[in-house]
């Protein structure tokens, strides 16, 4: 029989037999529906609608009561950090409208909460030895959207980060400068997983690890990884030169490689757009949850 405990509304479940561990919040997300009449609502398929792009103001909205708002994001973020990587992108986009809410962007959050009512029983498969990644590794994939934010023309990063064949990172951040291309919001993803692998780094070590470990990033764009890789890159942006020399002298000491992945493959995916029903399935299924 499995082992089973409870710990701040995560229950955890060590499979001895298969060695696995999952992680859920199957009672904590039907409180949070019941907290906000969701109970009834019929399910949706996706965290947020496809390609679904918000925007600040929007003259024909009327404004929505910011503490109702307020309420459902921190209590649904709970989940995203603990065991839903699968609407983490979606919080990263509500949560930028949390100091003047619209009603679309309710609506949007009702949406989220409509998802979570089809698929509160998700559990996040956080370690299981018949579909892990290597065990001696640091393994993070990193991908970008392009000019995904509409008020700014911001693109989102995304990373999914494993840690000796253990699902340890997902998150979803704007990017902090415009990128002008695809290739240039990529390598401000990869810049981002870069920083999680160092902090890595540093941790194995400390936990009676570290000899052997290989630190590798995944990209699917092929214009990014060859540059990268090829030490030729040019910018007037002094934020984009940084990040690229950052990243290339550490390729050059051997403390990472840069690796290219098909898109089919990239994990991350879900973490920088909103995804149909059945990609969004296939790329959190591949993550973790199921």
């Amino acid at each position: 029989m499995p082992d089973t405990f409870e710990y701040l509304g995560i229950t955890v479940t060590r499979d001895r037999s298969k060695e696995s561990i999952a992680i859920e919040q199957i009672g904590y997300i039907n409180r949070v529906l019941v907290r906000f009449e969701m109970t009834d609502y019929r399910k949706r398929s996706t965290a947020m609608e496809i390609c679904y792009k918000p925007h600040a103001i929007q003259a024909e909205e009327q404004p929505f009561d910011s503490r109702t708002y307020h309420k459902a994001i921190g209590l649904i973020l709970y989940a995203a950090l603990g065991t839903r990587p699968d609407i983490t992108y979606a919080m990263a986009v509500l949560g930028r409208y949390s100091a003047q809410p619209l009603t679309l962007h309710w609506e949007a959050e009702k949406q989220l909460l409509r998802y979570l009512r089809g698929t509160s029983d998700y559990k996040l498969m956080i370690y299981d030895p018949s579909h892990s990644h290597d065990s001696q590794s640091i393994l993070c994939y990193a991908d970008a959207d392009l000019g995904g934010q509409a008020d700014t023309s911001k693109s989102s990063s995304g990373i999914v980060v494993y840690a000796l064949g253990t699902l340890v990172i997902c998150k979803s951040k704007m990017q902090s400068v415009v990128a002008q291309s695809t290739m240039k919001a990529e390598m401000i993803a990869t810049a981002y997983g870069k920083v999680q692998i160092d902090w890595l780094r540093d941790l194995v070590p400390e936990i009676g690890f570290g000899r052997g470990i290989t630190r590798s990033i995944l990209n699917d764009g092929l214009n990014c990884v060859t540059t990268l890789n090829s030490g030729n890159f040019q910018s007037d942006s002094q934020h984009l030169r940084l990040r690229y020399h950052s990243i290339h002298e550490a390729i050059a000491k051997g403390e990472v490689e840069i690796k290219h992945v098909a898109g089919t493959e990239m994990l991350a995916d879900a973490l920088t757009m909103a995804l149909g029903g059945v990609k969004l399935g296939e790329c959190v299924e591949d993550i973790g949850p199921g």
